[in-house]
Parts: structure tokens; C-alpha cells; sequence
């Protein structure tokens, strides 16, 4: 009888070892799946949120609400950061609008392109697992203008929201 106590007891050290090796591995991919997952879904917020705020500036809706003041520009970006809805990080938009024959224009014209770029730097929300493109989320939509407007209404040629030290050579001045 007191042989298979020790056997018992032996047996609950061993599932205490194993326990204690596989819980840091699941606990890992479990904080993995957690931050890919926000780092997806603002992905998917910024695509959309720069499409919506894109096709709300082409149609002269440049936002409402808390994006009352400023240039029309100044309320499409605000539209745009709003509308993307970060989860984990900080969202900066950069706004442009192109003439007719596609050179960076002073303001809102039929047959002219507004160019709506954003980015997002996501932190992760556990700190353990590093991110694609360290946390950067980018997007970038351009749409025909379909109406003039006055450039002194507008905010002339476009905008942009963030620090200087950001890098927007991927949402270049020309078409």
C-alpha cells in the first residue's frame, strides 16, 4: 500500500513538470493571437477609414461633429483619424490633391484626384510579441474630385497630421 502512494506522488511531480514547461509556450501564443489579432483589426480599420474619408472629400462631406473647425482639409483628416479607429496605436493621415493633368494642385477641381494616405504605429498590447513592420499599418486610396471647390476653402493642395520624423515617401506628391 504505501508503494503506490509513492507512485501517486511520484506521478503528480511529474504533471507539476510538465505543467510548468508547456504553460510558458501556451501563455506566449496566446498573448500572440491576442496582439495579431487587434494589429488585424486595425488594419482592416485604417483601409476602410481611409477609403470612407476619401470618398467623403471627392463628394464635398469633409466631416462633422468634432472636426467642425479648420480648413475642409483639417476636417477630412480629422474624419479620416476618427473614422480609422485605432485599438493599439496612434493614427496620422496625410492629405493631397492633384490637378486635372495630375501635378499637386492649390485646390479642389472636377477631374482631379484627392490622394487620402494614413498610417497607423501600433504598440503591442502585451509587449511580447513584435509586430510586422514594427506596428506600422499603412493605406493609401486615390479618387476622382467630382466637384470644384474653392481652394481658400479647402486648405489649398492638402495636408498633414503627425510629427515631421514620420516617413511618407510611400504616399508620394505625384500620381
Amino acid at each position: 500500500m504505501k508503494a503506490l502512494r509513492g507512485h501517486r506522488s511520484a506521478e503528480r511531480g511529474a504533471a507539476a513538470v510538465e505543467f510548468a514547461l508547456v504553460v510558458p509556450v501556451l501563455v506566449l501564443l496566446l498573448f500572440g493571437i491576442i496582439d495579431f489579432g487587434l494589429w488585424f483589426e486595425d488594419s482592416i480599420a485604417l483601409r476602410q477609414g481611409v477609403r470612407e474619408g476619401a470618398r467623403q472629400g471627392i463628394v464635398e462631406n469633409f466631416g462633422s461633429g468634432a472636426c467642425r473647425a479648420g480648413t475642409n482639409v483639417d476636417k477630412l483628416i480629422c474624419t479620416v483619424k476618427k473614422d480609422t479607429g485605432s485599438a493599439t496605436g496612434t493614427t496620422y493621415v496625410k492629405v493631397t490633391v492633384f490637378d486635372a493633368a495630375g501635378n499637386p494642385g492649390t485646390g479642389w477641381e472636377q477631374g482631379g484626384t484627392l490622394r487620402v494616405c494614413a498610417l497607423t504605429v501600433d504598440t503591442s498590447a502585451t509587449g511580447f510579441v513584435p509586430l510586422p513592420n514594427a506596428g506600422v499599418i499603412r493605406s493609401q486610396v486615390d479618387m476622382r474630385i467630382e466637384q470644384d471647390l474653392d481652394a481658400s476653402a479647402t486648405g489649398g493642395a492638402g495636408g498633414v497630421d503627425g510629427p515631421g520624423s514620420l516617413d511618407w515617401s510611400w504616399c508620394s506628391d505625384t500620381l
